[in-house]
C-alpha cells in the first residue's frame, strides 16, 4: 500500500467542552497532586534533608534547660474581722490568687535580695533580676489537687532548685510576716479602745464612790418597779450595743484601709465568696486557663518561643485588668464599710439622744437618785463594753491561725537530670514533619508556577489538536548530524521507530484530500523543528517517496549541518536568480531524498519568503516531487513561519518535553491559524526515558510501548538492536 497521501484538511473541534483549549482543560490535568508531588520529588526530598539538617544542628547544638520544682499545699484560715463576710472558703481562684502572688514583684524582689539566689552567675549579670525571674519561673495549680507547683528552667539544674528553693521560702515568710502584721493591727486597735473604757469605768467608779459619801442618807440604787428606771436601762443597753456595732464597723474600715496599699491584700479580700462571680470570675478564669496553658508551652519549648511569649504577655495584661478591677471593687467595698460605719455612728447618736432625754426625765423624778442611776447606768455599760472587748482580745491569737493562709511545702525543690529541652527526637520527628510539609508546599508552588506543558492529555487538551508522536530522548548523538540522521544511522533504535510512527500519523491522519507542501515549525529556538524535519523527511523517502526538504530559515539554518552540505548554495542563490533550482538542489545519500539548503542569509528574508517568485518556485517544485518538508523559523521570534504556513497545505508544531510552555504554544497556534494554516497535529519531541506523564515511557531495557508494533525491535543498552523471540502487535498510543 503506498503512503504518499496526508490531510489538508481542517482538524475538527473537541467534542468535550471541557478538553478545549481554555484554562478549565489544562487544570483538569494539573490537579492531579500526587502527580505533582511526583514530578516535585527532589524539591521535596531537598527540603525535607535541609530541614532535617538544621533540626539535628539544632538539637546538637541546643543549650539544654533543666527544670526544678517544688509543691506547696496552702490551707485558707477564717479571720474574726471578715466573719461578717461570710468567711472565706479555699477556692480555685483564691489559689490562682496565690500563684500570683507568688510570682509578684514583692516576692521575687526579696528572693533576688537572699544571698544564695544574688551570686548565682545567671543572676549577676542580669540588669534587672526580677523581671528575669519572672519569665524564668512558673507556678501553676493542680487539675485534680489544690496543689501549687513553683517550677524555674534554666540551662543549670542546681541553680533553678535554688531558686525554686527561694521563691517558696521568700512565699512563706511574706504570708508569715502578713500574718502577724495583720493580728498586730488588731489588737493594737481593740487594746486602744479597751483602755479608753477602763479609765472611763474608773472615773465613774470614782464618781460613784464620792456621791455615795456626801448622800450617805439617801437610799441609792433602789429603782425597781420604776418604768422610767426601766427605760433608762434599757436605752444604756441599747446604747451599748450601738456603740459596739459602730467600734467594730470602725475597726473593719480602717483593717480594709490598711489593705488598699497593699495589692496582694486586695487580691486575697476579693477571694472572698460575696466578690465572686461577673467580670472579675471571668478574668480570673481566663487567667487560670492561660496559666495552664504557659506550663503546657514550657514543657514543650523554650523560653524564647513566640507562642509562649505571647501567652506571658497575655497574662500579665489580664493580670493588670484583674488588678485594677479588684481594686476597684475593693474600694467599692471600703466605701459600703464607711456607711455602715457612718450609719453605726448615726445609730450610737440617735440612742445617746433618747438616753439624754430618759435621763432629764429621771433628773426630774428625783434629781439625786437620778444621778446615782446615770452613775450606776452607765458603769454597767461600760462594764459590758470592757466584757466584750476581754472576748474579742481572746479570740485573737498569735499565732499562725491568726492570719489568712498556712504555707506548707510538700515537696522541696529539686531538679530532673536529664534536660527538658531540647527534646532531640521530638525535634527531629517536627523537622521531619516540617519539611515534608514545606517541601510539599515547594513542590506544589513551582508546579503552580510553571507553566510548561507536562503532558501529553495536557497538550491535547490545551491545543485542541492531536498528537502526531512523541520522540524520546536521543542518548549519545551530540552533534546535528548524527541527530538529524538518526534514522539512518540506527534505524532499529526506538527514536527511529517513533520518526516512523509519526510519518504514519501524518499519512494516515485524514484520509480526504492531498497535501504536497509540509511545513515544519516550533514556538521557539531548540524545540527540534530541524531534526524532526531532516529524519521525517528520511522516513517518507525510505517510504518509496520523491522527497525534498526545503531550509527556510534564513535565521539559524540547519538544514546543510545535518546533511554535512556546503552552505554557500541554496534557496537564497536561486530566489535571487543566481542559480538554477537544478544546481541548488543537493542529493543525498537516502535514495529518493533531496536538500535544498539555505544559501547565504539575505538582508530581508520575510520579504523574500512572501514573494511571488517563492511561490512559483513551489508551484514548480510540486510538480517534481511527492512532498516538499519546510523548515521554517520558529513562530514566536519572527514572522517567517506565519507566511510560510499561509503558502503550505499543512503545518506540524514541533514541542519540546520539559521546554515548551502553555502560552507559548497557545500563542503559535493562534498565530499560524490565523493565517490560515492547516495544522495537522503536533510532535512532542525529547521526551525523558522515565515513566513519565506524556503517556508514553521509555527505558533501555524494554520495548518501547508505542506504535503499531509489526517487526519491532528491542535496543539494549548499548543501543544495539535485538530481534524479540515473538512479537506480538502493538496499538498506536
Amino acid at each position: 500500500m503506498s503512503m504518499s497521501r496526508f490531510s489538508n484538511s481542517p482538524q475538527p473541534l473537541a467534542e468535550d467542552p471541557m478538553e478545549g483549549s481554555g484554562p478549565a482543560g489544562f487544570d483538569v490535568f494539573r490537579r492531579n497532586v500526587l502527580q505533582v508531588l511526583w514530578l516535585r520529588r527532589w524539591i521535596v526530598a531537598i527540603t525535607t534533608v535541609l530541614c532535617l539538617i538544621a533540626g539535628f544542628i539544632y538539637a546538637m547544638t541546643a543549650i539544654p534547660i533543666y527544670r526544678a520544682s517544688a509543691t506547696l499545699y496552702v490551707q485558707q484560715a477564717q479571720p474574726k474581722m471578715f466573719m461578717d463576710m461570710g468567711g472565706m472558703v479555699q477556692g480555685s481562684n483564691y489559689l490562682q490568687t496565690q500563684t500570683s502572688v507568688i510570682l509578684s514583684r514583692q516576692i521575687l524582689d526579696k528572693v533576688v535580695a537572699m544571698p544564695e539566689v544574688s551570686n548565682l552567675s545567671i543572676i549577676k549579670p542580669q540588669r534587672d533580676p526580677a523581671g528575669f525571674l519572672r519569665g524564668a519561673v512558673s507556678a501553676g495549680v493542680g487539675r485534680k489537687d489544690d496543689v501549687i507547683t513553683v517550677a524555674c528552667e534554666l540551662p543549670s539544674g542546681e541553680e533553678a532548685q535554688t531558686i525554686v528553693n527561694g521563691v517558696v521560702t521568700a512565699f512563706q515568710q511574706y504570708h508569715q510576716s502578713l500574718q502577724k502584721e495583720s493580728a498586730t493591727e488588731m489588737l493594737k486597735l481593740i487594746r486602744q479602745q479597751k483602755d479608753e473604757f477602763d479609765k472611763e469605768i474608773q472615773s465613774k467608779y470614782a464618781e460613784r464612790l464620792r456621791f455615795q459619801r456626801d448622800n450617805a442618807n439617801l437610799s441609792l440604787g433602789v429603782t425597781s418597779g420604776n418604768a422610767i428606771y426601766e427605760r433608762l436601762n434599757q436605752l444604756s443597753a441599747n446604747l451599748t450595743q450601738a456603740q459596739m456595732e459602730a467600734l467594730e464597723a470602725e475597726s473593719t474600715f480602717k483593717s480594709t484601709s490598711e489593705m488598699m496599699n497593699d495589692p496582694v491584700k486586695i487580691a486575697q479580700l476579693m477571694s472572698a465568696p460575696q466578690f465572686r462571680g461577673g467580670e472579675n470570675a471571668e478574668l480570673r478564669r481566663m487567667i487560670r486557663d492561660l496559666q495552664q496553658q504557659q506550663v503546657q508551652l514550657a514543657e514543650r519549648y523554650m523560653s524564647g518561643f513566640t507562642g509562649l511569649e505571647t501567652v506571658q504577655l497575655r497574662i500579665r495584661q489580664m493580670q493588670d485588668a484583674l488588678a485594677s478591677e479588684d481594686r476597684r471593687a475593693a474600694e467599692a467595698f471600703l466605701a459600703e464599710l464607711n456607711v455602715k460605719w457612718e450609719s453605726a455612728l448615726k445609730r450610737q447618736d440617735k440612742i445617746q439622744e433618747y438616753l439624754g432625754e430618759q435621763k432629764q426625765e429621771v433628773l426630774q423624778l428625783n434629781q439625786k437618785q437620778a444621778n446615782f442611776s446615770i452613775i450606776q447606768a452607765d458603769i454597767n455599760r461600760l462594764e459590758r463594753n470592757s466584757a466584750s472587748l476581754d472576748e474579742q482580745l481572746k479570740a485573737i491569737k498569735l499565732t499562725e491561725d491568726t492570719g489568712s493562709l498556712r504555707v506548707q511545702p510538700l515537696d522541696r525543690a529539686k531538679f530532673d537530670e536529664n534536660p527538658i529541652r531540647p527534646q532531640k527526637g521530638l525535634i527531629l520527628g517536627g523537622a521531619l514533619m516540617g519539611g515534608l510539609m514545606l517541601g510539599l508546599g515547594l513542590g506544589y508552588l513551582r508546579e503552580l508556577t510553571d507553566h510548561r506543558l507536562r503532558s501529553a492529555d495536557e497538550i491535547k487538551n490545551t491545543l485542541n489538536l492531536p498528537i502526531l508522536g512523541v520522540v524520546p530522548h536521543i542518548a549519545n548523538q551530540k552533534t546535528p548530524s548524527e541527530r538529524g540522521q538518526l534514522l539512518l544511522r540506527d534505524p532499529t533504535s526506538d527514536v527511529s521507530e517513533a520518526y516512523r510512527t509519526i510519518r504514519t500519523a501524518v499519512y494516515f491522519g485524514q484520509p480526504n484530500g492531498v497535501a504536497k507542501t509540509l511545513l515544519v515549525t516550533s514556538p521557539a529556538p531548540g524545540d527540534g523543528k530541524s531534526t524532526l524535519a531532516s529524519n521525517l523527511g528520511i522516513a517518507m523517502a525510505q517510504a518509496g517517496n520523491r522527497i525534498l526538504i526545503i531550509d527556510c530559515d534564513f535565521r539559524k539554518p540547519t538544514q546543510h549541518r545535518i546533511f554535512e552540505l556546503v552552505r554557500k548554495v541554496g534557496l537564497s542563490n536561486v530566489l535571487a536568480g543566481e542559480m538554477s533550482l537544478t544546481d541548488a538542489i543537493a542529493d543525498t545519500q537516502v535514495p529518493g531524498l533531496q536538500i535544498l539548503a539555505c544559501g547565504p542569509i539575505p538582508a530581508n528574508p520575510s520579504e523574500i519568503l512572501n514573494s511571488q517568485t517563492f511561490a512559483d518556485m513551489l508551484d514548480e517544485l510540486c510538480e517534481k516531487y511527492d512532498h516538499i518538508l519546510i523548515d521554517s523559523p520558529p513562530v514566536m521570534p519572527v514572522t517567517d513561519a506565519r507566511i510560510l504556513a499561509a503558502s503550505c497545505d499543512a503545518t506540524v508544531l514541533t514541542l519540546r518535553a520539559e521546554k515548551s510552555t502553555r502560552k507559548g504554544a497557545v500563542y503559535s497556534r493562534d498565530v499560524l491559524q490565523s493565517v490560515g494554516a492547516r495544522m495537522i497535529g503536533v510532535v512532542v519531541n525529547d521526551v525523558p526515558r522515565r515513566r513519565g506523564v506524556y503517556g508514553y515511557y521509555y527505558t533501555d531495557a524494554e520495548v518501547y510501548s508505542y506504535g503499531y508494533g509489526y517487526g519491532a525491535k528491542r535496543s539494549n543498552k548499548n543501543g544495539k538492536a535485538e530481534v524479540p523471540a515473538k512479537e506480538e502487535p502493538k496499538q498506536l498510543v
